[in-house]
């Protein structure tokens, strides 16, 4: 299982980065805190676990940035039922961080 590391720099931004693809593939993301919700507005009755895998962890994650800012309809990584993926929905990702899902 690949997992992601996290590390705040003094300017206070989150730098997230992780792997996929049998780690062949890294990715950085950069992430201000201070937009962060605590909780989401809205809480849909399925789990973040877009591979279907059982567990919310780094796949997951890789799959929430390749939705991340879309504003498709239908689009799995809209969490929060606002039609776009952003920080709202990282939020509910993160509470979910390496929950077993139903």
């Amino acid at each position: 299982m690949d997992y992601p590391a996290i590390i705040q720099t003094s300017d206070k931004m989150l730098h997230l980065t992780y792997s996929w693809s049998d780690k062949q593939k890294v990715k950085h993301v950069i992430l201000n805190p201070y937009v962060l919700l605590s909780e989401p507005t809205c809480v849909p009755s399925s789990c973040a676990d877009f591979d279907g895998n059982g567990v919310v962890d780094a796949r997951d994650v890789g799959d929430f940035a390749e939705g991340w800012l879309s504003n498709a309809l239908g689009n799995l990584t809209d969490l929060d039922c606002d039609r776009k993926t952003d920080f709202h929905d990282f939020s509910f990702l993160a509470a979910q961080w390496l929950e077993v899902c139903p």
